[in-house]
């Protein structure tokens, strides 16, 4: 087919050639290498940097969880979540307490 056209144009071959792009030489192509094998070194290795980021994460929420713990103490001092007794005595009244 494209002969065809190519036979019914008469300057279309020499414009095609013209519309090539130079050829600088020989290109030589390199490919990767494979994967090499898992084995159990990598194994070891990934179990090895699990460990690590559980570290790291479970050392930024236990930073982030006691600053709060913090903040709470200092801006709610009488929280019962900052360990006051729920049964304060100085808190409650009870009918049967003796008055003052």
């Amino acid at each position: 087919m494209l002969l065809d056209l190519l036979a019914r144009v008469p300057h279309a071959l020499p414009l095609l050639f013209a519309l090539q792009p130079a050829d600088d030489g020989i290109k030589y192509f390199t490919l990767r290498d494979p994967e090499p094998e898992r084995n159990l070194a990598w194994f070891v290795l990934n179990a090895f940097f699990l460990i690590a980021v559980a570290l790291v994460v479970t050392v930024g929420i236990g930073i982030a969880f006691g600053t709060f713990r913090v903040w709470l103490l200092e801006k709610y001092p009488h929280n019962r979540f900052n360990g006051l007794p729920e049964d304060d005595p100085g808190e409650t009244f009870r009918l049967n307490d003796p008055g003052k």
